[in-house]
């Protein structure tokens, strides 16, 4: 193990072993995985832990986000990472892509209005000034690929405007499995800037046995569009407080606002309300249908906010 990451595991396993201590005193000279909530022993430092960092780096990178760390367990590290984690970032990079913000190859298929051709596999990069076409998978048959040449290069030297293609994207993302994601680097947040407090809540007891379960069919999509997507900077919590029944959690975390339940919302009643207000697939921000009052924990996180949501004076 490299040093520094040993260095800097040690000091993370001592910061929460002291952390946990106050909120369960039997824990020992142990700590608890925040995830699947095995305990952990130092001995286990070198082969049994790892440093989880939240957002996923592949998406920090991605929009230039801060990060946090904490540790977790090398099973659940492996298992987030390698069946949900993508996921967030393709949906991500779907936002971003719908936005005119990403302007790297998406896959993709162009299926053309001529009925003798069929759909081509391919390599897209769309922008709002023009599409482009960047090389060819091997999905497609040599054929396939030379009949479409062919056939736009007569319809470009005919001057034809009688023709057209319609272009199909391909992000890859599984809806389910994105919200698991988010839902899990949310509660990782929380559960680093309340000290662990969050982990031993009502509501934090829930959300890790459905993070642990891997079903969120009770949840749903627990994703907010801010208003300005794709904005890196600093990861903040807000609360909000009125109207009542909308009282959450938002987490702006990995380019979106994650809603997270209150401490004592056991029944995670806030994503039920939240689901009522909302006609679209995601829950979306509609300050136009609903009046929200936001407080934060410090005028950092308002100003961090402003960066990516429309405030309300109050």
């Amino acid at each position: 193990m490299h040093l520094m990451n040993a260095r800097a595991k040690e000091t993370l396993f001592s910061s929460l072993n002291e952390q946990l201590q106050i909120l369960d005193a039997s824990i020992g000279d142990n700590i608890r995985c925040p995830l699947c909530w095995n305990l952990f022993g130092p001995s286990a430092l070198q082969s049994e832990l790892s440093v989880e960092h939240v957002s996923p780096t592949a998406t920090a990178k991605l929009i230039k986000e801060s990060q946090l760390t904490t540790l977790t367990c090398n099973q659940c590290n492996h298992n987030y990472g390698s069946q949900y984690h993508s996921h967030l970032k393709k949906f991500l990079v779907f936002q971003l892509h719908q936005a005119g913000k990403y302007d790297k190859p998406i896959p993709g298929t162009i299926v053309p209005s001529e009925r003798d051709l069929v759909p081509l596999k391919s390599n897209i990069i769309f922008t709002p000034k023009d599409i482009k076409v960047i090389g060819v998978p091997k999905a497609n048959a040599v054929s396939t690929t030379q009949s479409h040449v062919s056939t736009w290069d007569l319809l470009s030297k005919s001057n034809a405007n009688g023709w057209s293609f319609t272009v199909e994207f391909d992000y890859g993302c599984i809806l389910s499995a994105a919200w698991l994601a988010y839902l899990q680097v949310a509660y990782l947040m929380v559960y680093v800037l309340t000290e662990c407090h969050y982990a031993f809540t009502k509501a934090g007891v829930e959300i890790r046995n459905g993070l642990i379960q891997g079903n969120i069919k009770e949840i749903g999509p627990c994703v907010i569009t801010p208003n300005k997507i794709g904005v890196g900077g600093k990861p903040w919590i807000a609360k909000i407080v009125e109207p009542a029944n909308l009282r959450c959690l938002w987490v702006k975390i990995a380019g979106n606002i994650v809603i997270m339940p209150f401490p004592d919302d056991d029944k995670l009643s806030c994503y039920k309300e939240w689901q009522k207000i909302s006609d679209q697939t995601h829950f979306g921000l509609r300050p136009h249908k609903t009046h929200l009052k936001i407080t934060f924990h410090s005028r950092e996180d308002a100003l961090a906010a402003q960066q990516c949501i429309v405030l309300s004076p109050d």
